[in-house]
């Protein structure tokens, strides 16, 4: 990836595409600040680098109602 294409800049639908989620759910995403974005001239803009780092940590996508394990050797059943 080139450092033009890490600072592209996407728009929702280009965005839904990208994770496989509808164009309501990054809307959501917005709403919720679970998704870096930019507000431009009243346009949500979506920098590319930013949207690859947080898919790749995972923040935000996961189920609202899953819970983290914070205790050693605890696992979710």
């Amino acid at each position: 990836m080139s450092v033009e294409d890490t600072d592209a800049l996407l728009t929702i639908s280009q965005v839904a595409k990208q994770i496989s989620m509808s164009e309501n759910t990054v809307r959501n995403f917005i709403r919720q600040n679970k998704i870096p974005f930019l507000l431009l001239g009243g346009l949500y803009r979506f920098k590319q680098s930013d949207i690859t780092d947080w898919i790749e940590s995972g923040r935000g996508i996961r189920p609202s109602n899953s819970k983290q394990n914070n205790v050693e050797g605890v696992t979710n059943g």
